[in-house]
């Protein structure tokens, strides 16, 4: 943060963060509301001031923000990659899941959210019994009947699931929840692209990787942290045909980016060459221009 108040525009710091005001000031049309009427001017919670933060104050504070527009925020490495499995929609009989641990009070709200019907729907699926302050023991393969689409998992903290049966999950499900954790930009978001599962993003301070060049609307939604009591109700709109066309469209999108975040291919490094000479030509113009002053 002294760096960048330091330097400001005339560095570029490349970085995993991407934590800063961004995305206060998009259009709230990009956003999933409860209610379609428009929405307030949102303003987003910072640390110290309101409830909802990481485990680390600092990962909310955006005053001074560490990422500022000039800087390059990286995809996470991540364990998968794209698979003929990813590819599937049709397949998929979860609309929403998620697991994870509580590190943000985002994550917290969202369990608070779930956690009386998260048995109900445990129960449905014949064989599965989570356990509680320990791995799963085969949730994902013991979940023999297959749910309707309309089905939402949200796993409480206390119901760890192994690697393999995150995997199964994340690949029978449509949508993905993707709330902040210790920063807003989580390895999970790269995670559910691979497996074809279209991001929700719920944080009120992320810069998504590469936000300059990918058009984030056409891969994944965004909800404000202030909506996720009203998560059920948004989760029954995409369920319905319309939401479920909205869901495919970004879907179809998600095999592009998997290739482009894998760093086992060429699309990172041309992404980072190309936006540090885009950079480069800006901050000479700049200098041009303030040179002239």
């Amino acid at each position: 943060r002294r760096f960048a108040e330091t330097f400001g525009g005339k560095a570029v710091i490349i970085t995993h963060s991407g934590l800063s005001g961004w995305i206060a000031d998009q259009d709230p049309s990009m956003f999933l509301r409860s209610s379609p009427a428009a929405a307030p001017p949102h303003q987003p919670t910072l640390a110290g001031t309101g409830p909802c933060r990481a485990s680390c104050e600092m990962h909310c504070q955006l005053d001074p923000a560490p990422s500022l527009p000039g800087d390059l925020v990286l995809p996470w490495t991540v364990a998968f990659s794209w698979t003929p499995r990813s590819a599937l929609f049709k397949q998929r009989d979860i609309l929403a899941f998620y697991s994870g641990t509580e590190n943000s009070c985002s994550r917290k709200a969202l369990r608070e959210v779930y956690e009386t019907s998260f048995r109900q729907e445990l129960l449905s699926w014949t064989g599965f019994v989570g356990h509680s302050s320990g791995p799963s023991k085969g949730a994902g393969r013991r979940a023999r009947r297959r749910s309707s689409p309309t089905s939402t998992l949200v796993f409480p903290p206390t119901v760890r699931l192994m690697q393999e049966e995150w995997s199964e999950l994340a690949y029978r499900s449509r949508v993905c929840i993707c709330p902040d954790g210790d920063s807003p930009n989580t390895g999970r978001l790269i995670e559910v692209i691979t497996h074809g599962c279209v991001p929700l993003i719920i944080s009120d301070r992320l810069l998504p990787p590469f936000h300059e060049y990918i058009d984030w609307t056409r891969l994944a939604f965004f909800m404000r942290e202030s909506e996720i009591p009203n998560l059920p109700k948004i989760l029954e709109r995409l369920a319905t045909p319309e939401g479920e066309a909205e869901i495919y469209r970004r879907q179809q999108l998600l095999e592009q980016a998997a290739h482009l975040f894998n760093y086992d291919r060429d699309g990172v490094t041309m992404l980072i060459t190309f936006a540090l000479l885009d950079r480069k030509q800006r901050l000479k113009a700049q200098l041009q221009t303030e040179g002239q002053d």
